[in-house]
């Protein structure tokens, strides 16, 4: 994990100002690639999308995890929540403001978290707190070395990162994102076997 210098911090009037221009949709793009890689129909419980954004990514995953039967979102961003609670697609769930490098307030069965820890100022922090909200399984993603740079990326990450903490790791298609998973069950990683030649460490793990 490395700081990257041209880094800019927005904080969160930045963020709020952010969100206020981009409107409903946004990302739901990056909850397509996971779809691609992980088995997320079999996903059970609650789920958290730490990070969610305007929610977009939420729409998505509700239309792919039919067993889910309660969906949460929250973001740093108050202008974001905002935005969710106001969107009548989002009308059964439920969003609040949070930054992650706190603690979150409860436990979820599973956490998704895409696209943000690059944003936040303690990335192992914020990692460890959605390990410990997370009783089941959490997918945690973003950009391999910074491949979609942007100016508010405060870090870039490789395979090295988080490995005394994750389960497993893959890369996309493309090699421009790096998913990381944990799986606190043991019931299996959940990626899709006709997937498995993205896995650089399933073996080693297994064995271990």
């Amino acid at each position: 994990m490395e700081r990257l210098e041209t880094s800019v911090n927005w904080g969160e009037k930045g963020w709020d100002s952010f969100f206020v221009q981009k409107g409903k949709r946004w990302r739901d793009k990056d909850y397509r690639y996971i779809n691609d890689i992980f088995d997320l129909h079999i996903l059970k419980g609650s789920l958290l999308d730490a990070g969610c954004g305007m929610g977009d990514g939420l729409v998505y995953l509700k239309n792919k995890c039919s067993k889910i039967d309660r969906f949460i979102g929250t973001d740093f961003s108050c202008k974001a929540i905002e935005v969710c609670r106001n969107n009548t697609e989002l009308s059964t769930m439920e969003f609040f403001q949070h930054n992650l490098i706190e603690p979150l307030p409860e436990k979820y069965d599973n956490i998704i978290c895409l696209q943000t820890l690059e944003h936040v100022e303690d990335p192992p922090t914020a990692m460890r707190n959605l390990i410990d909200a997370a009783q089941n399984l959490l997918i945690a993603g973003v950009p391999y070395r910074n491949k979609r740079p942007d100016e508010n990326h405060l870090w870039s990450f490789d395979e090295n990162d988080f490995s005394d903490l994750a389960d497993f790791f893959c890369l996309d298609r493309k090699r421009k994102n790096i998913y990381w998973l944990i799986d606190k069950q043991k019931k299996g990683p959940g990626f899709y076997k006709k997937r498995l030649h993205l896995l650089h460490n399933l073996i080693e793990k297994l064995n271990s």
